[in-house]
């Protein structure tokens, strides 16, 4: 086995320096044998269900492109063989990069999700905590581009979250928090600040979400970020009602009030 190796790197290297041309056949096979051994290791995603299913069947197809077909590996060329290399390793370099992504985007949702339960990070900041939370699960499903987005805010979020943890009482009243990659601007504290029950709800509803990996909750969790703010307004005026509910009730007279 290890002598051909040797031979098929030999013929490989002979045949590169040789004019264009046809090119011998078992250097063809080699190539194609690579092409296949990736193929049967790494099936097309079907159906396709999401971005990041897409962008990777994309890959797969360049690659299956350059196959030689075997009635043709006789007249093959080495422009044949160049092609199949450039496939090979643009299909790598994309492999390598996202699996180096995806761990750095597992590490950071586990960070952060570990910061909101445990409360580092500053409460004027937990909603776009949990937005930037939300975005990162949400680029799991998406193209490579999407999670290097994804991961870029949320070095933002996290660098101004250690600056505001950073800040004395007097700091903060005179600093505006950074809430938004995109913005400065700050509420006051007794509307910026979300309430424990809150913070709890929206975790809650992270959570289940991410039990279910499919297209539909990726758009639903694209829903989510892009009404954070409402919904938590909305869960507010719930607490607001709930609690003028119970103090009505505290404040009525009962029947042996009138006795």
């Amino acid at each position: 086995m290890k002598a051909e190796i040797i031979f098929t790197i030999l013929l490989i290297t002979i045949s590169c320096k040789a004019a264009p041309g046809p090119i011998h056949e078992e250097v063809v096979n080699y190539f194609n044998g690579k092409i296949q051994e990736i193929l049967d290791r790494s099936p097309a995603k079907i159906p396709e269900t999401n971005d990041y299913e897409r962008e990777f069947n994309e890959y797969l197809r360049k690659l299956n492109a350059s196959h030689v077909d075997e009635t043709n590996i006789v007249a093959a060329t080495t422009e044949a063989v160049a092609k199949i290399e450039n496939a090979l390793k643009e299909f790598e370099d994309y492999q390598k990069k996202r699996a180096d992504l995806e761990s750095e985007l597992t590490r950071s949702i586990k960070e952060l999700e570990e910061s909101l339960e445990t409360d580092i990070i500053p409460n004027e900041l937990k909603d776009n905590g949990y937005k930037q939370l939300l975005l990162m699960v949400r680029s799991q499903l998406g193209k490579t581009t999407e999670v290097e987005s994804s991961l870029k805010d949320y070095g933002i979020f996290k660098k101004s979250a250690k600056t505001q943890t950073t800040l004395t009482p007097t700091e903060k009243t005179s600093t505006p928090a950074v809430t938004s990659v995109t913005a400065a601007t700050t509420l006051p504290p007794s509307i910026e600040q979300p309430s424990a029950d809150i913070s709890k709800t929206l975790n809650e509803i992270l959570t289940t979400l991410k039990s279910f990996s499919n297209a539909s909750n990726k758009n639903f969790l694209g829903v989510l970020v892009d009404n954070i703010k409402p919904i938590k307004d909305f869960l507010e005026s719930l607490l607001s009602d709930e609690k003028q509910i119970e103090q009505n009730n505290d404040s009525s007279p009962t029947c042996c009030s009138y006795y």
